[in-house]
C-alpha cells in the first residue's frame, strides 16, 4: 500500500496495489458457470438411471407378486380392456386409461398381500397426463 501526499495539501491518498481485475473476476465466474454446467448435466443423467432402475425393480417386483397371485389362486387377475386394441395398445384410450386399468388389475394382488402397493412411475410422482404411453 503507497501513501501518496500531495505537496499543497494535507489530504492523504491511499492507492491499492493489490486486488483482482474486473477481468479476472469475470473470467473466474465464467470458469465456475462452466464448472457448475457439467456438474447439473451429470446429476440429471444419474437422476434418470436411478429413475430408470427404480422402474425395473418395480416390475421385477410386479412379476414375482403376479406369480405368487397365480400360485396362491390358480390363475392371474382378470384383465378386461375396455375399449378397442389394435397393435397391442389401446388406439383410442389415453394413458390416464391404461394407468386405470393398472390399478383394477393390481388391486386383487395388493389386496391378498402380495405387492405392498400399486407401484407409480418414480418421474412427476406417477401423475400421467393424458399422453399415449411411449412404447405405442
Amino acid at each position: 500500500m503507497e501513501i501518496l501526499r500531495k505537496q499543497k495539501h494535507t489530504k492523504v491518498i491511499v492507492v491499492l496495489t493489490r486486488g483482482f481485475t474486473l477481468i479476472e473476476l469475470l473470467v473466474v465466474i465464467a470458469i465456475i458457470g462452466l464448472l457448475s454446467a457439467v456438474v447439473l448435466s451429470s446429476l440429471n443423467a444419474a437422476r434418470e438411471k436411478a429413475r430408470d432402475a427404480r422402474r425395473l425393480a418395480d416390475m421385477r417386483t410386479v412379476s414375482l407378486a403376479l406369480e405368487l397371485y397365480r400360485d396362491s389362486t390358480g390363475s392371474y387377475p382378470n384383465l378386461t380392456i375396455s375399449g378397442p386394441r389394435e397393435n397391442s395398445c389401446f388406439s383410442n384410450g389415453t394413458a390416464s386409461d391404461i394407468v386405470a386399468q393398472w390399478d383394477t388389475i393390481l388391486t386383487p394382488v395388493v389386496e391378498a398381500g402380495f405387492l405392498p402397493e400399486i407401484p407409480r412411475d418414480p418421474k412427476n410422482n406417477g401423475v400421467v397426463n393424458g399422453a399415449k404411453p411411449y412404447h405405442c
